[in-house]
């Protein structure tokens, strides 16, 4: 069956005149939130989901252009970009969409609210919505306690049985849901549309568009399922949605040193990467060259050596995290990007290994080092294959955590002792084991970071295989 075009209209014009100190020259949808403009992320989000016609209301005036100049007709977003000219942005925003009527040309359409951020999975579920002929879905929030700056926000009093909006404002004093700002239409709307710019001469929002569909029961609700959102319209909610967005970047999947050691640093510097022009390909070659000083401390062979090697080591492995958080806020992943972090970090385990084997040995003068050295460097590398091979094949991926997601799903399925195996895995994860490398260097015991880089990667190796790889070539 084949996927049901849909348009996206995109509201930008007005004026923003409550965010205006911050953007200062430039129009609000241009404000970057995060490393992306407010309305960029809203196209390359709409991209994602498989929606390539967009259509951008602006005004006449200085700020339409810039605009207009700034997202050029979406080919480097891989959409394309219709504009639409509001000549009169006193008017409310209903006279917004109806500018935007003619150049509208599928049956079903989106409209969203250029100064408004949505998680990625919320326009996953709003593309995925289905809906009725000549109708409307407003999508709401019901968890209100939630709602930044409610006073601010929308209400919405609804049927709870059918689903029907009974009424729609700022000011409602009884309500059951607040107003996210994305609505999914059918064309047939526009009769409704330009009857009212008809009746109140353009003088009429979004809301008025609403309240004229439920007399007909023509407008319903469809919830966010707690996805989250923000309207962008203050300093305040800025600085909100900025602390949101960061700490969204704290994945399930995280462990527990990820979580509550490593996350917050690197976010640290995410934050600062996010407004410059630093790419996540260049923090992985920054965490890299940083991690290469590891080896230059660790061939001294002395105590604080080892520390600094193994702290200098850890903290590349904290860098390394904002990578994937600035790739994932700036909507920059790609396969390639992972195999660079990959690869770099795979550059980085061997040169760490070197280091420590030199250092060792000249602590000691003992050759077992160099033995246990060889062990480690066909231990990791047997390892490190049989990994790279998978997600390069299978996954089609770049990211060693695409193997971790599907090791982890499959012990779930097949139970028994591949779900006790995968409680192990946080174990061969950098952030963990840099942890303990700086811990054994602490209590003066660097040593045992070499044998257990001999003995846990092959261990893993075994584990892995048999668990995993043997069960799935079973089940095939």
């Amino acid at each position: 069956m084949q996927k049901e075009r849909k348009t996206a209209v995109i509201l930008a014009a007005g004026k923003g005149t409550r965010i205006k100190h911050l953007n200062q020259s430039i129009p609000k949808p241009l404000l970057k939130l995060c490393g992306l403009s407010l309305i960029e992320r809203t196209i390359k989000s709409l991209s994602r989901v498989g929606i390539s016609e967009i259509v951008v209301v602006i005004d006449n005036q200085d700020n339409g252009k810039k605009i207009q100049e700034a997202l050029g007709n979406g080919s480097r977003y891989q959409v394309q970009i219709h504009y639409a000219i509001n000549p009169d942005n006193e008017k409310p925003n209903g006279y917004s969409l109806y500018c935007a009527l003619d150049h509208v040309k599928t049956e079903s359409f989106f409209i969203l609210m250029s100064d408004h951020v949505l998680e990625p999975k919320f326009y996953q579920m709003a593309e995925a919505t289905s809906h009725e002929k000549d109708s409307l879905i407003l999508f709401v929030d019901h968890n209100i306690e939630s709602v930044f700056d409610l006073p601010d926000a929308t209400k919405v009093q609804y049927n709870i049985e059918t689903s029907c909006i009974e009424k729609i404002s700022k000011n409602l004093p009884q309500y059951n849901a607040i107003d996210t700002g994305i609505f999914l239409c059918h064309r047939g709307i526009f009769s409704s549309v330009k009857k009212l710019h008809d009746v109140k001469n353009g003088d009429f929002t979004l809301s008025n568009i609403v309240e004229l569909l439920a007399e007909k029961g023509h407008a319903k609700v469809q919830s966010n399922k707690n996805l989250w959102w923000q309207d962008v319209d203050t300093q305040e909610a800025y600085d909100h949605a900025e602390k949101k967005m960061l700490k969204m970047q704290i994945k399930d999947s995280d462990t527990w040193v990820s979580r509550h050691m490593n996350r917050p640093v690197s976010l640290f510097f995410s934050r600062f990467f996010l407004k410059t022009p630093i790419t996540p390909n260049h923090i992985s070659v920054m965490s890299c060259m940083i991690s290469l000083l590891a080896p230059l401390f660790l061939i001294q062979g002395t105590y604080w050596g080892f520390l600094l090697g193994a702290l200098v080591y850890h903290m590349a492995s904290v860098l390394d995290g904002s990578d994937g958080e600035v790739a994932r806020l700036k909507m920059q992943e790609a396969t390639s990007g992972e195999w660079v972090d990959t690869l770099s970090d795979i550059a980085s385990h061997f040169f760490f290994l070197g280091g420590l084997v030199f250092g060792l040995y000249r602590r000691d003068q003992s050759p077992i080092y160099f033995l246990l050295g060889i062990i480690s460097l066909l231990s990791i590398g047997s390892l490190l294959l049989l990994l790279l091979n998978y997600i390069k094949t299978v996954a089609k991926r770049g990211s060693l955590l695409a193997f971790k997601n599907a090791y982890e799903t499959q012990a779930k399925s097949s139970g028994g002792s591949a779900v006790w195996f995968s409680k192990l895995t946080p174990l061969i994860q950098r952030a963990t084991y840099a942890l303990l490398f700086v811990i054994f260097a602490l209590i003066n015991v660097p040593e045992i970071t070499l044998y257990a880089l001999a003995i846990g990667p092959l261990a893993a190796f075994f584990i892995i295989y048999f668990s995993f790889f043997w069960r799935r070539n079973i089940s095939q």
